[in-house]
């Protein structure tokens, strides 16, 4: 049974970036997870001497010594390979977003229940450094009743590149990549808000899915959170911002972690993990003695890894208490969904 189990065998299911980045390091690095296959038809990492590779779903599905399976494919396909993992009885990881569609979502979660497994996805920039920080301030009220936030994903990618993320497919394109992720992290601070617009466009040559949005969540008393991203920005502004009664936070550049992973392949868990450079920490400006006063604020250290030790945790004692709550993802897919 999973409560007497001192390790958890894994199988993942995909082998792109994804998979190599953000999840496939954590299983190598972390105590409690054994990483045994991988469903891909490509060459994988050649140091992954005790991982198997097998094309299809099946060889991973049918195999009884898998406890967990995470799934890295495309957008589309998360509802038929998370649903297929629970009918098997493991414990599912679905990389964002959950679904496409909330009624599909919430079959998940009964399922879930159903087999008493766990059931979870991916929002790993809940531990973001900047995310984190932003929280911080917030928790501490320093800045008043707030008025103003916003949020961004800016990069400089002015040439579509031969991929699904980027193709004409259900689930592609920006809004449902990184607009994902803006959207949790603003329920998060904020809760739900009252009412969601959107402006939503392809805006290079050749885009075949979203490539910029700006998202308007309207809340009671006036608070208005903006959540942009755009693909064409060489020199973007600043990451967040958030201005209230008594100040204001305003923070550029972004978390490390990624880089790092993208970079390494690896996860180290030394003094500089998710550590931003100093030179991109934000800054706090607050209305004292009729006069600004501003500090620079250090950045809390990123943390992905405590996603996958909360999980190892919970499957190894047999709570089943997801490290993020699915039906937090589902209310995501909701907006998602609803955007025009």
């Amino acid at each position: 049974m999973d409560h007497v189990k001192k390790q958890i065998n894994v199988g993942v299911i995909g082998y792109g970036f994804s998979a190599t980045t953000f999840h496939i390091p954590f299983f190598q690095a972390l105590l409690g997870y054994e990483l045994k296959k991988i469903v891909t038809r490509q060459q994988i990492d050649p140091t992954f001497t005790d991982v198997m590779v097998t094309p299809n779903l099946d060889g991973v599905l049918q195999d009884s010594n898998i406890d967990l399976i995470v799934i890295t494919t495309p957008g589309h396909l998360h509802y038929e390979h998370a649903k297929a993992a629970l009918e098997h009885n493991k414990h599912v990881v679905v990389e964002k977003p959950f679904v496409l569609d909330v009624e599909q979502g919430q079959e998940l979660i009964d399922l879930a229940k159903q087999r008493s497994k766990l059931l979870t996805v991916y929002h790993n920039r809940r531990w973001d450094s900047d995310f984190l920080t932003v929280r911080q301030i917030l928790s501490e009220k320093v800045l008043g009743d707030i008025t103003y936030f916003e949020a961004r994903f800016d990069r400089f990618r002015p040439i579509v590149k031969d991929r699904w993320k980027e193709g004409d497919v259900p689930g592609a394109g920006a809004v449902w990549d990184l607009g994902c992720h803006l959207i949790d992290q603003a329920i998060q601070l904020f809760d739900r808000p009252e009412e969601v617009s959107a402006d939503i466009a392809l805006q290079r040559k050749g885009a075949k899915s979203p490539d910029y949005f700006q998202i308007l969540m309207k809340y009671q008393q006036g608070l208005r959170v903006v959540l942009g991203s755009n693909s064409v920005c060489l020199a973007p502004g600043p990451k967040f911002q958030m201005h209230g009664t008594k100040g204001s936070f305003v923070k550029w550049g972004g978390d490390p972690q990624e880089h790092t992973l993208f970079n390494t392949k690896k996860f180290v868990e030394d003094d500089g993990w998710g550590q931003e450079s100093t030179d991109i920490y934000g800054q706090l400006s607050l209305w004292e003695n009729d006069q600004m006063v501003s500090k620079i604020v250090p950045s809390a250290k990123g943390a992905y890894q405590d996603f996958y030790k909360d999980l190892a945790s919970s499957i190894l004692s047999g709570t089943l208490l997801p490290p993020i709550d699915p039906q937090d993802a589902l209310y995501t897919t909701q907006i998602l969904q609803n955007l025009k």
